[in-house]
């Protein structure tokens, strides 16, 4: 069984073994929005969450024309499963944003950058 939803304009959220109650749903919603509020306009996410054996089993994607964004967990719950997904994620978003702006401030500091 898979199911797929769109909560927002570009985030696919897909289930397989399982359906997602409507607290898990806005619970999902709410994290993936968090996210979606750091990286650049144009990005797009995808969550899958697989069920197999009382494992749940996520894979969280942010891609953009220049960077991309990519993390597997396992979890007993839901909660547990996103809030390790969305963790990880942040950690590279931040290791992302410190490359971005130390590179552009090294090339500010070097006479390369064009105001």
């Amino acid at each position: 069984m898979q199911n797929q939803f769109n909560f927002f304009e570009d985030p696919c959220i897909r289930t397989s073994g399982f359906q997602l109650s409507s607290s898990e749903e806005m619970f999902i919603k709410k994290e993936l929005e968090l996210l979606k509020d750091q990286v650049p306009t144009g990005s797009f996410i995808k969550l899958k969450l697989d069920k197999t054996d009382q494992v749940l089993k996520g894979t969280l994607s942010i891609k953009n024309f220049t960077f991309h964004f990519h993390t597997n967990q396992k979890a007993s719950n839901i909660s547990k499963l996103i809030k390790l997904l969305r963790n990880q994620i942040n950690e590279q978003i931040l290791d992302w944003k410190r490359t971005r702006f130390s590179n552009s401030l090294l090339k500010h500091l070097s006479g390369n950058y064009c105001a």
